[in-house]
């Protein structure tokens, strides 16, 4: 996988998130922090830490019980998901609430696709021959203030529990292209749209809103 990114900020902004692609993995992360940034690297290298140990072994000790409803593969990013949340609530919010944290993640096993979130960015599918597919939405809260940015229902580092969506995604990054979306509103341009250029996406969305801030992230299968 190949990982581009663009963005800009505007009257409602949007978050800076860490990201991460790990091409020995094939897996890229999506880390938003609410209240400090440098802590949201730190959380995408604690996940990172345990997940290469449960892929790779998927009989390893951990303290979370196997959902028979998911596979190995997806169970492997729960489990990792669920020991670094419950790091975070401890530290930070246990007591009172100091910090959250958005997820979302997307791991190529194989021939197989999965996505993972907690909150986080829009999915679709973008291709130069069909137009976008949304594929997954984040129903964020936009306040109507200024410089405010989007607030996920679903949070990490809150609860004690978190709901999350894990799904394996049909496609084939040869035809199409992994578009993550972090903007208050998709213009109706985009879905007309028949294109994988992330500076042409772009101009749709500054186009439709210019005042608002964007950022959008691509993963394909061709080099930058």
């Amino acid at each position: 996988m190949n990982f581009n990114e663009i963005g800009y900020r505007g009257h409602f902004s949007v978050s800076k998130a860490y990201t991460h692609l790990d091409p020995e993995l094939d897996l890229f992360v999506y880390v938003e922090s609410y209240n400090s940034p440098e802590l949201a690297e730190e959380f995408c290298h604690q996940f990172l830490e345990d997940f290469k140990v449960t892929a790779d072994d998927t009989e390893a000790t951990s303290p979370f019980e196997r959902l028979p409803h998911f596979d190995d593969h997806q169970n492997a990013i729960i489990k990792s998901c669920k020991l670094v949340h419950e790091n975070y609530y401890h530290e930070y919010n246990e007591d009172s609430f100091r910090e959250a944290f958005e997820l979302s993640l997307i791991y190529k096993p194989q021939n197989k696709f999965y996505f993972f979130s907690v909150g986080g960015p829009d999915l679709s599918l973008i291709s130069k021959s069909l137009t976008p597919r949304l594929i997954h939405t984040s129903h964020h809260f936009y306040p109507q203030t200024q410089n405010s940015p989007g607030l996920s229902p679903q949070l990490l580092g809150v609860e004690k529990k978190f709901n999350f969506n894990c799904t394996e995604i049909p496609l084939s990054l040869d035809l199409q292209d992994l578009l993550l979306i972090n903007s208050n509103s998709i213009p109706q341009s985009f879905y007309q749209s028949q294109t994988t250029d992330l500076k042409q996406i772009a101009e749709l969305f500054h186009r439709d809103k210019p005042g608002n801030g964007l950022w959008l992230g691509q993963l394909s299968s061709r080099g930058s």
